[in-house]
């Protein structure tokens, strides 16, 4: 990308608008580390795969059925576990109405599966 400085600095203001700009980016990019720290911190593998799943049928806008938006050992590497730690907590929310065949995910009630969750501790508050 090529910026004329001369442009910007010729500029009210501008030198200290874009410093804001790009200290609330790198604020708000720190503040998101910080908080996928503590997930990995303090969440099981199955309540991350949980949140993660209830996230995709937020975005599927209430299918019940969806496509991981990449392969299982990149989903794994994302929740920070392994894939066989993957492999076990699909297996855990099998009870819950959770089928998958690689890429391919479905829920057979999304209202059970959210309330069953919530109530067995699988969801963060």
């Amino acid at each position: 990308m090529h910026i004329d400085l001369s442009c910007i600095y010729s500029c009210p203001n501008a030198l200290q608008e874009i410093t804001g700009a790009i200290l609330a980016a790198a604020s708000g990019h720190l503040e998101t580390l910080m908080g996928d720290v503590e997930t990995l911190k303090v969440q099981t593998g199955a309540e991350r795969l949980t949140n993660y799943l209830l996230s995709r049928l937020d975005l599927e806008q209430g299918g019940k059925a969806f496509e991981l938006p990449f392969e299982k050992v990149v989903l794994a590497g994302k929740l920070g576990m392994k894939p066989e730690s993957l492999s076990r907590a699909f297996a855990r929310l099998k009870p819950f109405g959770v089928n998958s065949d690689k890429r391919h995910v479905t829920i057979d009630d999304i209202a059970r599966f959210r309330s069953a969750t919530n109530h067995a501790g699988l969801m963060a508050p």
